[in-house]
C-alpha cells in the first residue's frame, strides 16, 4: 500500500452490517470490518476487541446508535479536505465518506425505534424478575 493508493473499504459489506444491526436490534450482527470502521471513523473506543465492543452495547443499542447519530461529524473531512485524498487516495476517502454518511443516516432514522424497543425489553425483563420473585416467595 503506497501513498495515494490505499485500498478502499468494502462499502456494501460494511454498510450492510450496520443495517442489519439496526434492523434486527442486534449488535452481534456487527462484523469485524464494521467494528474496525466504527472505532476508526465513528468516534468509538475499541473496548479491547470486537467481542468487548459488542458486549458493551449488547443491552444498550440506543447508546450505540445515539453516539453515531450525534458524534460522527468527522466523516465530512474525507470529502471536503483534499489533504486526505492526496495522502490516501480518492477512492479510499470516498469509501469512508459513503459508509460514514450512510451509517449516520441509519442511526438517526432508527434511534427512536431502538429506544422504544429497548424500553419494552427492559420492562419485560423487569416483569419476568417480579414474577420469579413472586413465585419464589409465594406471593
Amino acid at each position: 500500500m503506497s501513498k495515494n493508493d490505499w485500498e478502499p473499504y468494502n462499502v456494501k459489506a460494511i454498510t450492510r452490517s450496520f443495517q442489519l444491526v439496526f434492523e434486527q436490534h442486534d449488535i452481534d450482527l456487527l462484523t469485524k470490518p464494521a467494528y474496525k470502521f466504527a472505532t476508526l471513523y465513528l468516534n468509538f473506543i475499541a473496548h479491547y476487541n470486537h467481542e468487548g465492543f459488542k458486549s458493551t452495547y449488547r443491552h444498550n443499542l440506543k447508546e450505540f446508535a445515539g453516539n453515531i447519530a450525534r458524534y460522527s461529524d468527522n466523516i465530512a473531512r474525507y470529502k471536503k479536505d483534499s489533504w486526505y485524498a492526496n495522502e490516501y487516495g480518492q477512492r479510499y476517502c470516498d469509501s469512508i465518506y459513503e459508509i460514514g454518511t450512510a451509517v449516520i443516516r441509519m442511526a438517526q432514522a432508527n434511534l427512536d425505534i431502538i429506544g422504544a424497543q429497548q424500553y419494552l425489553n427492559e420492562q419485560e425483563a423487569a416483569r419476568t424478575t417480579i414474577d420469579k420473585l413472586k413465585k419464589k416467595y409465594d406471593l
